[in-house]
């Protein structure tokens, strides 16, 4: 390693670099939906315009998961591109 990149990455790495926190972004852009009897178009109305949405839920609950699969169809009505990741415990991961 050369003395200049050397340098570089001293600084880098003792530096403190500010960006923004991802809970602050979460809080500042998040859109709870209270009202599970607003239309699809209505959520998409106001959803349409965000390249990620994450989708919370509290274990247990089957609510969230019909949420997703109409936001899904919803989406993908209009011609959006709709990929969905899921968490999923490593120990179940065997089932797949």
């Amino acid at each position: 390693m050369d003395k200049i990149t050397f340098i570089f990455l001293t600084l880098l790495t003792i530096s403190r670099l500010h960006c923004q926190n991802v809970e602050d972004a979460i809080n500042k852009t998040a859109i709870e939906v209270k009202d599970w009897t607003l239309s699809n178009q209505n959520i998409y109305a106001v959803l349409k315009d965000y390249k990620v949405i994450c989708v919370g839920e509290m274990h247990g609950t089957k609510e969230p998961a019909e949420f997703l699969i109409g936001l899904a169809r919803t989406f993908a009505s209009n011609k959006k591109t709709v990929i969905v990741g899921l968490e999923v415990p490593e120990s179940s991961m065997t089932q797949f």
